[in-house]
């Protein structure tokens, strides 16, 4: 677990008690729009699509977002339509273009699926257009990518991608925010040696 592996035993992974939690916190906080976000994953994880469209339509009583065609697309994919689940988030991104979250999230979609040219690209888009401070997601979500594929010198440039935008908009000179990435290149390096 600590590992992030899979378990294939639906009892174990399963998520009816953290359901159940939020489903009863939203009952006494319907206006908390995150806990509607947190819910949706995990009704969505469960495969819970009808229970999900139910609070997804309570959700955007708040108002709609990015997160609206998201989560519709991340339903419509989870019940067996990619193709329409593709054309949401392909809407989320023209709804709101100069967004770098809606980018993003268009392209965790397309990793997911391993499109992994189309989604490094999104990423890149997503990079360009956030505002400073900047997020390191971008970034590291293009170096993790680049070494799926086996493209080692790529993803250490970006994991120094990673390093001098923590650097230069975080003022950050040491900590786990450098010390990761400089563990990732120097583990690349030794790939590339062997």
């Amino acid at each position: 677990m600590q590992e992030g592996g899979v378990f294939p035993d639906w009892n174990a992974v399963n998520h009816h008690r953290t359901i159940a939690f939020y489903q009863d916190f939203i009952t006494r906080h319907p206006g908390q729009r995150r806990a509607y976000l947190w819910l949706l994953d995990l009704l969505i994880d469960d495969g819970r699509c009808p229970e999900a469209r139910k609070y997804l339509k309570k959700m955007n009583r708040l108002g709609e977002s990015y997160h609206s065609d998201l989560y519709l697309g991340m339903i419509l994919e989870k019940e067996g339509k990619p193709e329409e689940a593709a054309a949401c988030w392909e809407r989320m991104t023209q709804k709101d273009p100069d967004n770098w979250q809606s980018w993003f999230a268009r392209a965790d979609r397309l990793a997911k699926r391993c499109a992994y040219p189309e989604a490094i690209a999104l990423y890149e888009k997503a990079l360009a257009l956030s505002p400073r401070p900047r997020f390191t997601d971008p970034v590291n979500a293009i170096a993790q990518l680049y070494e799926i594929q086996g493209q080692y010198e790529k993803a250490i440039e970006f994991y120094q991608k990673e390093i001098e935008i923590v650097r230069e908009d975080w003022n950050e000179t040491q900590g786990e925010a450098i010390d990761e990435p400089l563990r990732n290149i120097a583990r690349l390096k030794e790939k590339m040696i062997e």
